[in-house]
C-alpha cells in the first residue's frame, strides 16, 4: 500500500511474520548511509552464524541487541532490553529494564543507541589503557549493531531532519555515530533474524526477557565512561 506522495508504507506491511523476514518486503534491499550509519541490506548480511561464533578480529566489534516488551493493563510498556558484543576473553552483557517507553517499537531504537553508546565506551577505555601502559593498540576500524527489529533500519535509514530532531533517542544515535566516525569508526546496523542462531544474539534475547520481568534490573557494562 502506499500513501498521498507514493512511498510504501512500512507498518501496512505487517502481515505475517514469514512476510515481515522478505528483504524484497522491505525498502533496505540496498545499502543506505545516513548520517555516518550504514543499514546493509536484508540479503546482505555482513556476518554470518559462523563467522560470529568462531571468529574473532580486533579491528571489528560486533553488538547483538534484543528487546522484550509486555504490554498489560497495569504496565502498558514494561521492557526489557539486552546487549551483548564479543571479546577475546569471552561475551560482555548488558540487561536493564525499562518501563518509561512511550511506544512499544521504542525499545529497539533505544538499544540501538545504547549499543552505541557502549562501543563509543569501550573504544575509548580501551585506547586510554593502551595509552597508560605505553603498549600497542588496535583500532577498531567497524562497528556493527546487530537488531531483530526490523522498524529500527527503517527508522535509521529513511528517518528525516525532523523526525531526528524530535526524537531524542535518534538524535543521540546519530550523534554518537557521528563521534565514532570521526574517530575513525564505520559505524553500521544490521538485521538479524529472530531464528538466527548466534550465540551472542541468543544471549542478548535471553537478557531481554529475563529484564522484561524485572522491573529495576540494570546489569552488566557502562553505557559511557566518565
Amino acid at each position: 500500500m502506499q500513501d498521498r506522495n507514493g512511498k510504501l508504507s512500512f507498518y501496512e506491511g505487517r502481515k505475517s511474520s514469514e512476510a515481515r523476514y522478505k528483504p524484497d518486503n522491505l525498502r533496505t534491499s540496498q545499502s543506505r548511509t545516513r548520517e555516518s550509519v550504514i543499514v546493509q541490506p536484508f540479503d546482505e548480511a555482513r556476518l554470518t552464524a559462523k563467522g560470529a561464533d568462531s571468529v574473532l578480529r580486533p579491528t571489528e566489534l560486533n553488538l547483538f541487541t534484543s528487546t522484550f516488551t509486555v504490554i498489560t493493563a497495569q504496565k502498558p510498556r514494561d521492557s526489557g532490553i539486552g546487549i551483548v558484543y564479543k571479546t577475546s576473553s569471552g561475551f560482555v552483557e548488558r540487561a536493564y529494564h525499562d518501563d518509561q517507553l512511550n511506544h512499544p517499537f521504542t525499545a529497539g531504537l533505544v538499544a540501538f543507541a545504547d549499543a552505541l553508546d557502549i562501543a563509543l565506551a569501550k573504544i575509548q577505555t580501551d585506547e586510554e589503557t593502551s595509552a597508560a601502559e605505553g603498549r600497542l593498540h588496535t583500532f577498531v576500524e567497524d562497528v556493527t549493531v546487530l537488531t531483530e527489529d526490523v522498524d529500527v533500519l527503517e527508522l535509521v535509514g529513511y528517518a528525516s531532519d525532523r523526525q531526528i530532531q524530535q526524537n531524542a533517542v535518534l538524535a543521540r544515535a546519530f550523534m554518537t555515530a557521528t563521534v565514532l566516525d570521526r574517530m575513525g569508526v564505520q559505524v553500521y546496523v544490521e538485521w538479524i533474524p529472530e531464528y538466527s542462531r548466534i550465540r551472542g544474539y541468543l544471549r542478548a534475547r535471553d537478557l531481554a526477557r529475563q529484564a522484561a520481568g524485572r522491573p529495576g534490573m540494570d546489569l552488566g557494562c557502562p553505557l559511557s565512561i566518565d
